[in-house]
C-alpha cells in the first residue's frame, strides 16, 4: 500500500519520514499529509539488484528525511540473457486461526494467496535489424498477487430488546442496571444542578421512540454473540474473505554509446485493488469502502558521463505519480447514485446541499457505529517530478561529490469530511437523576440514539460538512558537498553540508486560508468588545500565494569518523543535522474554514436539555463555505483550523553514534554502538494546536462555566451554531477568542522528542554453509504528544502546558531481540556426508536449506486513557482519568479479559484535567515473540539452470500477540483486548526457476 511503504521507525525518528531512493531518485510523492509522503514505486524483489537501508548520520548527499534513507537499484541486463520464474502460494487449509475467532466458535475463512511472476533480461537484439550487445540492454520483470484475505471483527450491536426501547436487562460490568434517565423531563433545580426522571420499568415507551434512529437501527445486524458478562460488548463476531489483486511491472533500458557515455530509461507501474469485507451486509458497515483502485507510476531517465579517470557527471529526471479512488459502501456507483437520506427520515434539505450522497455517520457510545468515517471518500492524484545532478571527483586524497536535488510537489487530493452529516450520541443524554453529576450506573449511549437526543455535557452532537477539493503545489530544492577525506592510512574524515530550501504550498486558484492570533477582529466595534484574531487569504491579506515563506536558513552539516584502531578493530563516529518534508509543503490541509466548513447540530445548549432532535438537527440552515467575502471575520461563531504561519516551521533531526567494531577470524564481527536522535520543531499533526483554551486558572469558578448567559454575539453572529443563539455558557466568552468555539493552529512545529540507545550486533558470515546474525537493542524514546499520524497519543491535556506531556514515547520499545540463522544441511554432492552419491540420489537429498527468524521485544507504552463522560468543562483541554497509585500490574492473572488492574484508575472531578500521564508504562501492550522458519531444496535439471522448491511457515508456533486493551475508562471493555495484532500461522509453499 502506497500509505504504508514507509511506516517504519528508524532509531527512533518519526513514523513514515524515511525516504526511499530508487536508482538514484526518490520514490516519494506529496500527499495529503505532508510530512508523511506516499510511495510511487514498490518494485518486486526480482527486479531488485541492491538494497540497503542507512539509519544514522548519513552523508549530505541524502535528505528530507528524518529517519533512515532505504536505497534500492534495479537490475539491468547484461550479454547473456538471463531470467527467473516463481509461483507462491498460500492457503487457509495449512493456516491457523484468529485467536478471537477461535474462542467464539468461529471456523477460518478462505484464505488465498498466490503470488506469481517473473523477470528476463539480455541484450537488445532484433535479427537482422539490431544487435545490442555490448551496447544495448533490457530488463523486465512481473509480479502478480491474488489475495482472498481473511479479516476478524468483533463488533457490539443492540440486541432484540434494546432495539424496542427495553433497558431492563442492560448491565454494566459489575452486574448493576444501567438505569435510563429521561431528557426531555430536564428540570433546573433551585439549588443548583438539575433533575431528570427514571424510565418506568427502563423501558422508553414506543411514542417516545425517534423515527429517524428506528429507521436507522434496522442496519444493525443482530447479535450472534453473547459478549462479555453482563455487558453482552463484542455481541457480533464475524470472520470474512476478501480480493485484494495487485500487478506491477518494470522495464529498464540501459544504452552505452562507449566506455564513457550511459543512459539509462526505467518505468514502474503497479495497479492495486484494496477492499474490505462488508460484515454487516449493507450500506451502512462501519467497514469503510467499496473496493479501492490504486494505481502507483514512478519513471527515471538517468544520463552518466566519465569525464576522465577522477571524474563522473550523473543527471537525472524522473517522475511518481499516486492515483486512487475510495467510495464508502452508501456512495453508490462511484459517486454516482449514492445513498439519499430522506430514506431514513432526514430531512430533504441535507441532500440539497451534499456534495456527495452516502449513509451518515451514527456513532453511538459502546456501540458500534453505523455508515463510514469522515474522510472514507477521497479522490487522489498527486504527482512529483524530480530533476537532479551530481558530480564525484576523486582528487588525491579526497573523494568530493556535490550536486542538486529539485522536486516539484503537486497534490489533487479531494477527500470529503460528513456530507451528510455526523450523528453523535452518548450516556450523557440519559444519565441522572442529576446530568450534571450523574451516578455512574446510569445513562445508555443507544438509548439516548433512540430519543433522537445527540451530545451531551462535554459532547458535541456532530455536524455535516461543505467543502472543494484543492490543487496544491510546492517546489523543494537541495544543494549539498560531501568530502570524504583519508587522512592516514588509519583516519577518515567525512565531512559535508546540505542545503534544504522547501516553498510554502500554493492551491491553483488561491483557496488556502492562515490565522492571525493579534490581528483586530472586526466585531470589535458591533461588540464594544476588544476582540483579536482573524483569516487571512493567499494571494491577498496574507500577502503572498504561498502559505508561508521559504526558509533560508536550513543548512545541515555531516561530520564523520573513522579511525582503526588495530588491525581487526575500528572505531566510528557522526553527527549530522537531517531537515525531513516540511509540514507547510504540497497538501490540502490550508483550506481553511472559508473553503471547508462545517454546521454543528445544536442538540443541546446547555448540556443537558434537548434542544433540536435527530428529525429536524438543523432547522436554521446550512454554513455553507463562504470564500473570501467575509475577510477577517470569516466564520465567527465557528471553529478555525487553519495555517498561523510563524508556528510552521521544517521538522529536523540531529542524529549521532559512536560504533566499536570488532572482527573475529575471517567471517565473524561484532559491534556495539550508541546511538541518539533528537527532533526538533515536530508538528502536532492529529490534533492542532488551541490557542483559544480557557486559561487553567479559571477552572476554578466550577459550575458557573457552564451557566447559561446573555450572548452578546446574538444578532452579530448568524451563521448557525451556538454563538448565534440568545444565550451562551459563560466559559465560552471567557475565552481568549470568545467570537469563536475553537482557533486552532494547524501543523503548529513545537513539538520535540529524543532517542538514545545501545545497539549490539554479532554476525557470523556463510561459512561452512552456516550464518548466522543476532541484534539487540536496549533504547528509550521521550516525546511531547508528537508521535506521528497513526496513532492518538498526541493528544494534549492543556495547551498552557504542553510540556506536562513530556512523557515516554507511544513507540517506545525499551528491548528488542532479533536473531536469524541459515543452515545448509552438509549432505550431497562436496558435502562432509554423502559427498560421491549419484546425480539422482544428490537431487533427494542434497541442497537443502534451513533458515529462521526469532523477534522479541517488549510491547508498546498504554496511552490514550480516557472517560467516557468527560467533565472536565475546560473549553479546549483534554481530560484524561485519575491515576491512585495503586498497583496495576496483574501478573500472573493477567489475560485478555483483565489486562491491568481497572480499580487503580478513577474519574477525575469535574473541572480538572486529571493527573495520568500522556503514556503509561507500568504496564504496556503485548510484546512481540515470533518465530518464521523455512526450508528451502535447490536443484539444477540442466546446466545454466537451478529450480528451488520453498516451505515457509510465518508465526510458526501460532503465538498470537494481542493489540493495546481498550483505554476508556467507563468503558463496557475498558482494561479488555479484543483483537489480535499479528497474523496467525500461514504456511507458503513456493516455487523459483532461474536461469
Amino acid at each position: 500500500d502506497t500509505f504504508y511503504g514507509n511506516h517504519f521507525i528508524v532509531n527512533g525518528s518519526q513514523e513514515g519520514t524515511s525516504d526511499m531512493i530508487l536508482d538514484g531518485v526518490s520514490a516519494e510523492v506529496n500527499h495529503n499529509i505532508p510530512t508523511i509522503p506516499a510511495i510511487s514505486a514498490i518494485p518486486s524483489v526480482e527486479g531488485i539488484q541492491e538494497f540497503r537501508i542507512l539509519t544514522n548520520s548519513y552523508p549530505a548527499e541524502y535528505g528530507r528525511s528524518g529517519g533512515g534513507v532505504v536505497i534500492m537499484v534495479t537490475k539491468s541486463g547484461t550479454n547473456d540473457p538471463h531470467g527467473s520464474a516463481f509461483e507462491f502460494l498460500r492457503n487457509s487449509f495449512f493456516d491457523a486461526n484468529n485467536f478471537f475467532a477461535n474462542r467464539s466458535g468461529i471456523p477460518l475463512a478462505s484464505f488465498k494467496r498466490n503470488q506469481f511472476g517473473g523477470s528476463l533480461g539480455g541484450p537488445v537484439f532484433v535479427p537482422k535489424l539490431y544487435d545490442g550487445r555490448n551496447k544495448t540492454f533490457f530488463f523486465f520483470d512481473y509480479e502478480g498477487t491474488r489475495l482472498y484475505a481473511a479479516q476478524f471483527a468483533t463488533d457490539t450491536v443492540p440486541t432484540a430488546l434494546q432495539r424496542r426501547g427495553d433497558f431492563s436487562q442492560t448491565l454494566n460490568s459489575s452486574g448493576q442496571l444501567m438505569a435510563i434517565y429521561n431528557p426531555f423531563s430536564t428540570v433546573a433545580n433551585p439549588g443548583g444542578g438539575y433533575s431528570r426522571a427514571v424510565f418506568a420499568g427502563n423501558v422508553i415507551p414506543a411514542n417516545m421512540l425517534n423515527p429517524v434512529a428506528m429507521n436507522m437501527e434496522k442496519y444493525y445486524p443482530l447479535p450472534n454473540s453473547p459478549g462479555l458478562r453482563f455487558t453482552g460488548s463484542g455481541n457480533f463476531v464475524v470472520q470474512s474473505a476478501y480480493p485484494q489483486p495487485e500487478d506491477r511491472l518494470e522495464a529498464k533500458i540501459d544504452h552505452y554509446f562507449n566506455g564513457n557515455n550511459r543512459i539509462m530509461g526505467r518505468y514502474d507501474i503497479m495497479n492495486s485493488i484494496y477492499s474490505k469485507p462488508n460484515f454487516f451486509n449493507n450500506v451502512a458497515d462501519p467497514g469503510c469502502c467499496e473496493p479501492m483502485n490504486q494505481r502507483l507510476q514512478s519513471g527515471i531517465l538517468e544520463y552518466t558521463h566519465i569525464m576522465g579517470p577522477s571524474k563522473v557527471l550523473s543527471i537525472r529526471g524522473g517522475f511518481g505519480r499516486v492515483a486512487a479512488n475510495r467510495y464508502p459502501w452508501s456512495a453508490g456507483n462511484h459517486g454516482v447514485g449514492g445513498f439519499d437520506p430522506t430514506q431514513l427520515g432526514l430531512p430533504a434539505s441535507i441532500a440539497a446541499v451534499a456534495n456527495q450522497l452516502q449513509f451518515p455517520n451514527v456513532t453511538i457510545q459502546d456501540m458500534t457505529q453505523l455508515g463510514p468515517n469522515g474522510g472514507d471518500l477521497y479522490l487522489m492524484g498527486d504527482t512529483t517530478y524530480t530533476a537532479d545532478a551530481s558530480m564525484s571527483w576523486v582528487i588525491g586524497r579526497h573523494s568530493v561529490k556535490f550536486g542538486v536535488d529539485s522536486r516539484i510537489n503537486l497534490v489533487n487530493f479531494g477527500q470529503l469530511d460528513q456530507p451528510v452529516g455526523t450523528y453523535q450520541f452518548y450516556r450523557s443524554m440519559t444519565q441522572g437523576p442529576n446530568p450534571a453529576s450523574p451516578i455512574a450506573s446510569s445513562g445508555i449511549g443507544f438509548a439516548s440514539f433512540l430519543l433522537g437526543t445527540g451530545g451531551g455535557i462535554t459532547q458535541t452532537a456532530g455536524y455535516v460538512s461543505d467543502q472543494v477539493n484543492p490543487a496544491n503545489a510546492n517546489r523543494y530544492t537541495g544543494l549539498y558537498v560531501q568530502d570524504d577525506f583519508k587522512a592516514t592510512t588509519k583516519l577518515t574524515l567525512n565531512v559535508g553540508l546540505r542545503w534544504d530550501l522547501e516553498s510554502g504550498t500554493t492551491e491553483r486558484y488561491n483557496r488556502e486560508v492562515a490565522i492571525d492570533p493579534y490581528v483586530a477582529n472586526p466585531l470589535s466595534q458591533a461588540t464594544g468588545m476588544n476582540l483579536r484574531g482573524g483569516t487571512l487569504f493567499a494571494g491577498s491579506s496574507l500577502g503572498r500565494r504561498s502559505i508561508r515563506d521559504t526558509a533560508l536558513n536550513e543548512f545541515g552539516p555531516r561530520i564523520g569518523v573513522a579511525y582503526q584502531l588495530t588491525p581487526s578493530t575500528v572505531l566510528r563516529s557522526a553527527y549530522g543535522i537531517y531537515y525531513m518534508a516540511a509540514p507547510y509543503g504540497a497538501s490540502r490541509h490550508y483550506l481553511g474554514e472559508a473553503f471547508s466548513s462545517q454546521t454543528p447540530w445544536l442538540a443541546t445548549l446547555d448540556g443537558v436539555t434537548p434542544l433540536n432532535t435527530l428529525s429536524n438537527p438543523f432547522p436554521n440552515g446550512f454554513n455553507l463555505f463562504p470564500g473570501t467575502s467575509q475577510g477577517l471575520a470569516t466564520q465567527a461563531g465557528a471553529t478555525l483550523n487553519d495555517a498561523w504561519p510563524s508556528s510552521l516551521k521544517t521538522p529536523y533531526n540531529q542524529q549521532w553514534n559512536f560504533t566499536i567494531q570488532k572482527q573475529l577470524g575471517s567471517s565473524m564481527v561484532w559491534e556495539v554502538a550508541y546511538a541518539g536522535n533528537k527532533a526538533t520543531h515536530l508538528p502536532y499533526f492529529i490534533q492542532p494546536a488551541e490557542l483559544n483554551q480557557l486559561s487553567p486558572s479559571l477552572l476554578s469558578l466550577g459550575s458557573a462555566l457552564t451557566q447559561l448567559v446573555s450572548n452578546p454575539f446574538f444578532g452579530i453572529i448568524t451563521i448557525p451554531g451556538v454563538l448565534s443563539q440568545r444565550t451562551v455558557q459563560y466559559g465560552q466568552l471567557l475565552r481568549p477568542y470568545p467570537q469563536y468555539t475553537g482557533f486552532e493552529a494547524k501543523n503548529a512545529a513545537w513539538g520535540n522528542s529524543n532517542y538514545h540507545a545501545l545497539q549490539v550486533r554479532f554476525e557470523r558470515r556463510l561459512t561452512g554453509g552456516f550464518a548466522f546474525m543476532a541484534s539487540y537493542t536496549y533504547s528509550k524514546t521521550i516525546s511531547d504528544a508528537v508521535d506521528g499520524l497513526w496513532n492518538m497519543s498526541n493528544i494534549v491535556r492543556n495547551w498552557y502546558c504542553i510540556e506536562c506531556d513530556r512523557s515516554v514515547s507511544s513507540y517506545d520499545q525499551p528491548q528488542r531481540f532479533i536473531v536469524n540463522a541459515s543452515y545448509q544441511l552438509p549432505i550431497g554432492r562436496g558435502k562432509p556426508f554423502a559427498a560421491n552419491t549419484n546425480r539422482i540420489v544428490n537431487a533427494l537429498i542434497g541442497n537443502w536449506q534451513l533458515n529462521a527468524i526469532a523477534t522479541f521485544s517488549l510491547g508498546l507504552p498504554l496511552y490514550n486513557f480516557s472517560e467516557s463522560t468527560s467533565t472536565c468543562f475546560c473549553f479546549g483541554g483534554t481530560q484524561r482519568p485519575n491515576y491512585n497509585g495503586a498497583k496495576v500490574s496483574l501478573g500472573g492473572s493477567q489475560s485478555v479479559y483483565e489486562w491491568f488492574n481497572t480499580a487503580a484508575f478513577s474519574a477525575a472531578a469535574p473541572f480538572t484535567f486529571g493527573n495520568l500521564d500522556r503514556t503509561f508504562t507500568a504496564v504496556r501492550a503485548d510484546g512481540a515473540h515470533n518465530l518464521d522458519f523455512s526450508v528451502f531444496k535447490s536443484f539444477k535439471p540442466v546446466e545454466k539452470m537451478s529450480v528451488e522448491f520453498r516451505a515457509e511457515a510465518f508465526n510458526l508456533t501460532n503465538t498470537p500477540i494481542f493489540s493495546a486493551p481498550n483505554t476508556t475508562l467507563g468503558s463496557a471493555n475498558f482494561g479488555v483486548v479484543t483483537a489480535q495484532e499479528n497474523t496467525p500461522r500461514q504456511i507458503q509453499l513456493g516455487l523459483k526457476v532461474l536461469f
